[in-house]
């Protein structure tokens, strides 16, 4: 379904590199490129390959001119332990590195990690990444996962976020929404969901 611009949650996606291999062509910008197409949203895509190439796009996504694209798209290899995101080349960026770089910048976006084993911490954990960004939500995978399954879910996550308000209340049908259209995959890849605590 078309949306008029401003009704539109744009995307920012950060990718790997290299998924796999040098000569490796894998990439999520076809998902991204059919949201575009359906008239879902706009998005940007940046490729990344070492932590200050992360940090820069990170940075100058964070800016006051990006409020038009509230998800924040990071598409890597995942880790666990300790929870992070793997850019190759042995560079991770551990997910309380993450939450100390945004430090409060993240005010009603939404952070989805297109990612293996990523959200798989404990609560608190999830929890603490949320009151140090000020995100909305984050939101991931805690199982790994296969490409094009998550190609598939990562597509319908994004698709969903267009339907909902980016509000406590939005979140919890964003939820709701995605067990209703894919309750196998949801299970399957340990979707787990963190909203922010509103006092």
């Amino acid at each position: 379904m078309a949306r008029r611009a401003d009704q539109q949650k744009n995307i920012i996606c950060l990718e790997t590199h290299s998924w796999y291999k040098r000569k490796d062509r894998t990439t999520v910008q076809p998902v991204l490129e059919l949201l575009r197409k359906l008239g879902y949203c706009d998005y940007l895509h940046r490729d990344v390959a070492t932590p200050s190439e992360f940090e820069y796009f990170l940075d100058d996504y964070l800016g006051k001119v990006n409020k038009a694209y509230p998800i924040l798209y990071l598409s890597f290899h995942g880790s666990y332990d300790p929870p992070g995101i793997y850019l190759g080349n042995d560079e991770t960026i551990k997910l309380d590195r993450l939450a100390e770089i945004i430090d409060g910048r993240c005010s009603n976006r939404v952070v989805h990690f297109g990612s293996c084993s990523t959200m798989k911490m404990h609560g608190n954990e999830r929890n603490a990444f949320v009151r140090r960004t000020q995100a909305l939500a984050v939101c991931g995978y805690r199982e790994e996962v296969s490409w094009l399954s998550s190609a598939a879910f990562d597509t319908l996550i994004l698709g969903t976020l267009q339907e909902v308000s980016f509000t406590k209340q939005g979140m919890g049908k964003f939820n709701r929404l995605l067990k209703e259209r894919a309750k196998h995959l949801y299970n399957t890849l340990g979707f787990q969901l963190q909203v922010k605590q509103v006092k």
